[in-house]
């Protein structure tokens, strides 16, 4: 029992760590870096699985985010210049 309590407590960090994530990509114009991201791949939004492409930058984000060796919020700048290397 005491294993399952650990593991749930483990995706409540984990959910809480996305949910920063996302609240960060969504905030003024950091979605940006995603589109930057496609563009620099030669992804243009005429590409058919240009939003395909998109979800998935989405949902590798957290996991950027959480990657970080900071505190994202904190250097908001110093983080999105790591992001767009990923």
């Amino acid at each position: 029992m005491a294993m399952d309590h650990h593991v749930t407590k483990g995706w409540a960090i984990l959910e809480t760590t996305q949910a920063a994530a996302y609240r960060f990509l969504y905030q003024g114009d950091h979605e940006t870096i995603l589109y930057a991201a496609l563009k620099r791949l030669h992804i243009g939004r005429n590409h058919a699985d240009y939003e395909d492409y998109l979800q998935e930058a989405r949902l590798l984000f957290p996991e950027i985010y959480a990657a970080f060796p900071e505190d994202p919020e904190a250097k908001p700048h110093h983080f999105l210049a790591y992001a767009q290397q990923k």
